[in-house]
């Protein structure tokens, strides 16, 4: 689970700390997750 915790530092790090809405915080962690496992996802299917 370490590497999710990265993922989620990194956005949380990119995101702009001021005059951010909650929402838009939630929808840039969620596209952040979402392409991290489809990263993820290709990388196994590979290594088969």
């Amino acid at each position: 689970m370490r590497l999710s915790d990265d993922a989620q530092s990194a956005a949380s790090s990119h995101a702009p700390k001021k005059g951010c809405a909650v929402r838009e915080v939630c929808e840039a962690d969620l596209h952040v997750g979402v392409a991290f496992l489809l990263l993820t996802f290709l990388w196994r299917s590979k290594e088969k």
